[in-house]
């Protein structure tokens, strides 16, 4: 979401998805008169490569449960040598197979989204220069074996904002910490090989209970959204 976070309060900011376990679309960093072009158009279009990620997963979802539901409906009269059964059959592998490597696509942009958004807000906090963007960003693997390396938990210090943002600092701290909880569990819980997330296509080896998890990258991707609403806020003018 662009615009002046002078005009829309934080508490007013609306998600598209209410729910940070799914994907989807997040609202995407405000600009602010003191903050570098560079760190707003760095975020903002990882924000919005997220966002196309996160809406391709939704809409194969809705696709593949349609898959998934004829699969069922007709599952006690189907059969492979009958064109209906090879169709349904195929139709649900195929969605399967696009519905995973859209969830590998998502998290693999949502996790150089939330290393860098983090990254830049930690320097903003600590009032060091804020880094550009890595060459070699990490890959999602790399972010499920080492979470705490490389999405630590983001929390604003009184020192890096104004005045006027004081009172709201405890909420705000408290998103934060909430959104990197999120993306912990999603993490923790997945029973997908962390080498899954990366690309599908090179890992033949690759069995799941049954999908990629879709949470993984949504709740990163939530997470990184809000350390990039943390440096709109730690540029905010005003007293």
């Amino acid at each position: 979401m662009a615009g002046n976070l002078q005009a829309l309060p934080l508490a007013s900011m609306p998600h598209v998805n209410e729910d940070p376990f799914r994907p989807g679309s997040r609202p995407l960093v405000s600009t602010e008169p003191d903050m570098p072009p560079g760190v707003h158009a760095m975020l903002r279009v990882h924000g919005i490569a997220c966002n196309d990620a996160g809406l391709a997963v939704l809409e194969a979802e809705s696709q593949f449960a349609r898959a998934a539901d004829a699969l069922d409906r007709h599952s006690a009269d189907a059969n492979p040598a009958t064109v209906t059964g090879w169709v349904n059959d195929e139709l649900h592998a195929a969605h399967l197979e696009h519905l995973e490597r859209l969830i590998a696509i998502y998290a693999r942009t949502a996790a150089q989204y939330a290393t860098l958004a983090v990254e830049i807000a930690s320097a903003v906090a600590d009032g060091r220069p804020h880094p550009g963007q890595a060459e070699l960003a990490p890959l999602p693997s790399d972010v499920l074996s080492l979470a705490e390396l490389h999405v630590p938990r983001l929390q604003i210090p009184p020192s890096a904002v104004r005045r006027r943002w004081l009172h709201r600092l405890p909420d705000i701290n408290a998103e934060l910490s909430t959104a990197h909880e999120h993306a912990l569990t999603a993490m923790r819980h997945a029973e997908s090989t962390p080498v899954a997330f990366n690309d599908l296509r090179q890992h033949s080896e690759y069995s799941a209970p049954y999908l990629l998890e879709a949470d993984v990258p949504a709740t990163l991707h939530e997470y990184a959204s809000q350390c990039a609403l943390a440096v709109s806020i730690m540029y905010a003018s005003g007293e």
